[in-house]
């Protein structure tokens, strides 16, 4: 198990060197269930979340997200749903929180990555927290 904090103080380190180095924007992919996506889960991914040692990865998420939220940096921070494999395809954004995603959504890794860049190069979710899925 990894040290608490260890994504959060991670990131924290990355904020410092983008400040001094003059980088403009933080693009971190979190997960749905962190900060005020958390209501929006299934009960299923709830009790996992407060039950399992999967506790400790999502508070460190929190964390981070706390982390840069103060920092006064540029984000992104997307929080997909259960990762699949397959082709790229098109995401849907819920909002910051996720209302209306479902029990069952998911997207495949190579969506997410898409996203990634996408965040990374556009400015049409900087300083948000967008819930994405297939």
């Amino acid at each position: 198990m990894a040290p608490p904090r260890f994504m959060a103080n991670s990131v924290a380190n990355a904020i410092t060197a983008m400040k001094q180095h003059d980088v403009p924007k933080i693009v971190v992919m979190q997960a749905l269930g962190v900060g005020d996506s958390f209501p929006n889960t299934s009960v299923w991914m709830r009790w996992v979340r407060h039950w399992t040692y999967m506790k400790h990865s999502y508070d460190d998420h929190d964390l981070v997200d706390e982390e840069i939220k103060l920092s006064g940096v540029n984000y992104v921070l997307p929080r997909p749903p259960w990762l699949t494999n397959g082709r790229a395809r098109a995401v849907r954004t819920f909002g910051n929180t996720g209302k209306g995603i479902g029990n069952l959504a998911t997207v495949s890794r190579k969506s997410v990555a898409d996203f990634l860049l996408d965040a990374c190069e556009k400015s049409d979710w900087d300083r948000s927290t967008p819930v994405i899925a297939s």
